[in-house]
């Protein structure tokens, strides 16, 4: 994830200009760079203009153009703003190949020394307990089998997750179970963290899980910009989960990704796709059968939607208790939808370390595309 999550100054782009150290991230179904790896990069690239002793207290971001992998990406800093306790910078991401604003940020640090000893404070408990946690954490409980077909399938993804169940709020106004249905009152959670360079490529999932042989150490820095990274990690896509829609199981969309790729991993692909497809599947039958549903039919599976394009508009983040953050040990996050209409939908995020400190809260709109019955053009 250091790595990851690197940039360095780039003097011959011009003055507050930082290009990205390492190739960036692109999942297998991806249509550029994977969204939290520009985050980051921005991230890191205005943490090296601010004074010591500020942290990011907030970070505002629009995703213009699909960011190429492959391609050198250039965050080019300015500094709005250098007050005694907040420093502001803003950052517009570009690529060599016709040099147009592919992402922005606006960027608030705050400066830690000289809060007063009173504060008002309050936060909500994390959903799911240190206990629990520390069972993923030591390998107990199937934890290794747990990971996510995303984590196995993208072996180079920087961080690897847990999904942990998918539920509903508590509501004792509401007794017959029918609002288990109800989109806008489910909440997905997650467990996730960064994977560390001893382990990625020399140890199985099972050591991965119960072994951790070095830390990323302390700096605060640092952690931001592996948490802003792994904020983007499957949180759109909690608008297709609570709908059940297909993502991986569109045959179509899948076809023409594999399509894209050298024949030599074609094939590998089209397995590690079906990987997704059965999780997808499973996901969504046990949503239901947990909700007291029947269990899904041939026919319900036939009929349900198909998710033709889904890409990201914006994305927020707002850093909370930020010395309690430790992107290399198990985060929990929890994620909802309010609202989705209009090709558009909303999604929003919570993130808690292990102990239970609430150090994120996100907020993410995105562009969602159906397959379209053919004779609706008619």
């Amino acid at each position: 994830m250091e790595t990851a999550v690197a940039c360095r100054a780039a003097p011959d782009q011009g003055p507050d200009v930082f290009v990205n150290k390492a190739p960036l991230y692109k999942p297998l179904w991806g249509r550029g760079a994977f969204g939290g790896a520009v985050l980051a990069q921005a991230l890191s690239a205005a943490q090296a203009t601010v004074p010591a002793g500020f942290v990011a207290d907030t970070m505002h971001c629009h995703f213009f153009i699909a960011v190429k992998p492959d391609e050198p990406l250039y965050s080019h800093v300015e500094r709005l703003r250098d007050g005694k306790s907040i420093a502001t910078r803003s950052v517009r991401c570009t690529q060599s190949s016709g040099g147009n604003c592919v992402f922005s940020a606006m960027l608030n640090f705050g400066r830690t020394a000289g809060r007063g000893p009173r504060m008002l404070q309050h936060q909500p408990a994390s959903p799911v307990s240190p206990a629990t946690v520390a069972s993923v954490r030591g390998g107990r409980g199937g934890a290794a089998a747990a990971l996510s077909s995303t984590s196995r399938v993208n072996a180079d993804c920087p961080f690897e997750s847990i999904r942990v169940r998918r539920g509903k709020p508590d509501d004792d106004d509401d007794d017959d179970g029918r609002h288990h249905q109800r989109p806008e009152l489910q909440r997905i959670v997650q467990m996730t963290r960064a994977k560390l360079p001893s382990l990625t490529s020399t140890t199985t999932t099972t050591t991965t899980m119960t072994q951790r042989t070095r830390g990323m150490g302390g700096d605060v820095a640092l952690h931001q910009a592996a948490l802003a990274y792994m904020t983007d990690n499957y949180f759109l896509g909690t608008v297709p989960r609570v709908h059940k829609a297909r993502r991986f199981s569109n045959k179509g969309l899948v076809e023409n990704v594999v399509r894209k790729l050298d024949k030599g991993q074609q094939e590998a692909a089209t397995h590690r796709f079906k990987m997704l497809a059965e999780e997808e599947l499973a996901d969504a039958a046990s949503s239901r059968t947990a909700k007291g549903g029947a269990a899904e039919t041939d026919m319900d599976k036939a009929a349900s939607p198909k998710i033709e394009m889904m890409v990201s508009l914006d994305h927020a983040i707002f850093f909370h208790n930020q010395d309690e953050v430790r992107a290399d040990d198990w985060m929990v996050m929890e994620m909802e939808t309010p609202w989705a209409g209009q090709d558009r939908g909303l999604v929003l995020e919570r993130i808690w370390t292990a102990d239970g400190v609430l150090v994120a809260t996100c907020i993410q709109e995105g562009l969602f595309r159906l397959s379209q019955d053919p004779e609706s053009h008619l």
